[in-house]
C-alpha cells in the first residue's frame, strides 16, 4: 500500500537523490542546456532547496512511501502573481 505524507528532514538524502535522478533523465531525453551546464555535484544546492521548501510556511513537499521507503515527491507552492486575486496554488518538482 502507498501512503503520502509530508516530507521531513530526515528524508533529505533520499530526495536529494531521486532530484537528481530527475534532473539527469531531463538532461538524457530533452537535451536540457542548463542542467547540462551545472556543475556535476550540486548536492549542496538541492539540500538547500528542499530544507527551504520544508521550512516555508507557503510551501510543502509531500512524499509517497512504500514499504517504508519513499517511491515518489511533489513539492507545491502558494504564489502571490498579478494575475490571481488573491493568490494561486502551484506545483513544482514531482
Amino acid at each position: 500500500m502507498i501512503s503520502i505524507r509530508t516530507g521531513q528532514l530526515t528524508d533529505l538524502e533520499t530526495l536529494v537523490l531521486m532530484w537528481q535522478l530527475i534532473d539527469h533523465h531531463v538532461i538524457n531525453e530533452t537535451q536540457n542546456i542548463y542542467l547540462k551546464e551545472r556543475v556535476v555535484n550540486y548536492t549542496s544546492e538541492l539540500e538547500n532547496t528542499i530544507q527551504e521548501i520544508l521550512s516555508d510556511n507557503n510551501a510543502t513537499l509531500f512524499v509517497a512511501v512504500k514499504d517504508g521507503n519513499i517511491i515518489g515527491f511533489i513539492t507545491a507552492y502558494i504564489e502571490r502573481l498579478p494575475w490571481f486575486t488573491p493568490s494561486t496554488g502551484l506545483l513544482g518538482s514531482c
